[in-house]
Formats: C-alpha cells, sequence, structure tokens
C-alpha cells in the first residue's frame, strides 16, 4: 500500500482544488492533470512543452509528499529513480464532473464500454530525448497507476498477459483480446499497480460513474537510461 485512504482523500481534495487546470480530453468528463505523453507528446512538441511548463510547478508544489513517496517506492526495486527534469511529473486521469458542474453524461461512455484495448508504447514520442543518453533498456520500460479515488461500484483493470506485440502484429492483438477474455485486477484505494509496457490491458469495462462518483489515479512510465530510471507522465 503506496498511500492510505486517508493520504488519498488529501490527494483527491487537492486535484479537485485544481479543477481550472485540468484538460478535457473527450466530450463527456474525462479529463487529465499533468502533461500527457499520449495526448500531448513528443517532448519537443508544441502541446507537450506547454502542459509540462504549465503544470510542472504546480504539480511538485502541490503533490510535493506524494512524489518524495513514489520515488522512495520504487528504489528499493529497480535502483536510482528520478524524475525527467524535461519531462511531465506523473500525472492524473480524472473521470469526473467538474467541482461545480453537473455531469454532462452520468454515465461516461469510455468507462461504461471499458477503455481501448492498448499497450504503452509512450516512450517512442520522446526517442529525440532518449538519444542524449548512451544506455536505455527499451525492454523494459514500466508503466504504473495508483488509484486515488474510485467509484462506488469499484475500478479495475483488464489484462491479457499472454499477448504482446513480440508474438503477435497490432491487428492480431486487437483480435485476439475480442475473443479470449482478460483477466481483471481489481484496484484497491492507494495500491499501486505496475508493469512492463508490453502487457494488454483496458479500463474494467464496469466502471460507471453516477452523481458524484469519482475515478481519479495517478499515471506515470518509465525507461531506464544510463542506469537510472526516469519517471514521466
Amino acid at each position: 500500500m503506496v498511500l492510505s485512504p486517508e493520504e488519498c482523500s488529501t490527494v483527491a481534495d487537492s486535484v479537485l482544488a485544481l479543477s481550472d487546470n485540468w484538460v478535457q480530453r473527450a466530450p463527456f468528463d474525462f479529463y487529465t492533470l499533468g502533461a500527457a505523453t499520449y495526448l500531448d507528446g513528443p517532448w519537443d512538441g508544441e502541446n507537450y512543452i506547454s502542459e509540462r511548463c504549465s503544470t510542472r510547478s504546480l504539480l511538485m508544489n502541490n503533490f510535493f509528499d506524494l512524489y518524495h513517496t513514489i520515488i522512495n517506492v520504487f528504489q528499493p526495486v529497480l535502483g536510482a529513480v528520478d524524475f525527467h527534469p524535461q519531462l511531465g511529473l506523473p500525472g492524473f486521469h480524472i473521470f469526473s464532473a467538474k467541482p461545480g458542474n453537473i455531469m454532462m453524461n452520468t454515465t461516461p461512455v469510455c468507462a461504461k464500454a471499458g477503455g481501448n484495448i492498448h499497450q504503452d508504447f509512450q516512450y517512442y514520442a520522446h526517442n529525440t530525448l532518449w538519444s542524449n543518453y548512451n544506455k536505455i533498456d527499451f525492454d523494459h520500460p514500466l508503466s504504473f497507476t495508483i488509484p486515488i479515488a474510485m467509484p462506488d461500484k469499484g475500478s479495475g483493470l483488464n489484462i491479457w498477459k499472454g499477448l504482446h506485440r513480440g508474438k503477435h502484429t497490432a491487428q492480431e492483438l486487437s483480435d485476439l483480446a475480442r475473443l479470449i477474455p482478460p483477466e481483471k485486477i481489481n484496484y484497491r484505494l492507494g495500491e499501486m499497480i505496475w508493469f512492463d509496457y508490453n502487457l494488454l490491458h483496458q479500463i474494467a469495462q464496469q466502471e460507471c460513474l453516477q452523481g458524484q462518483d469519482r475515478r481519479i489515479t495517478l499515471q506515470g512510465h518509465g525507461l531506464r537510461c544510463d542506469d537510472v530510471w526516469f519517471l514521466y507522465f
């Protein structure tokens, strides 16, 4: 357990207090807080630079203890860990109405139907940056999630352990994932889930937000460069 329920509540309150800085990512109540590679990248692109510059100090000032905790959790397992100075800090996915707003949809489409089935290849967007290092471990990038707030019906991740890009093409993966039932990992508040980028996964299907339900997760990725694991969003 990375965060206690009380600590999660404190972080969630801070995320909600920063709602003016949320970026809406869909025509329903899905937002991010922070520069997200898969939405804003590449690292030297105008959108990514804008989001990184506008939110990096904001996130560090408001979530310093949280980021310190993440480093402390990873260091005994990975060794040297740091946040990359030129990339966005791990940020937040938020499925929720903005404070004071009425939800546009009582059941956001992507949460109701399940998220996109995908693998995390975000690091590709930063290849120009990685070229500055002598030794980059492209075989073992990682992704991690910490549930900060969950809807009443719970929250989770569908995974397909046996399906990855090394064995199948992207189209084959998509077809197989629709034929093979996934394994579901149920999130527990404050408990980190982290995995290899090759893992095929999606937001679990039954997550339907109603009323004041919120689904807030801290999201991040990591790549080992010159013996240091750099974390980013």
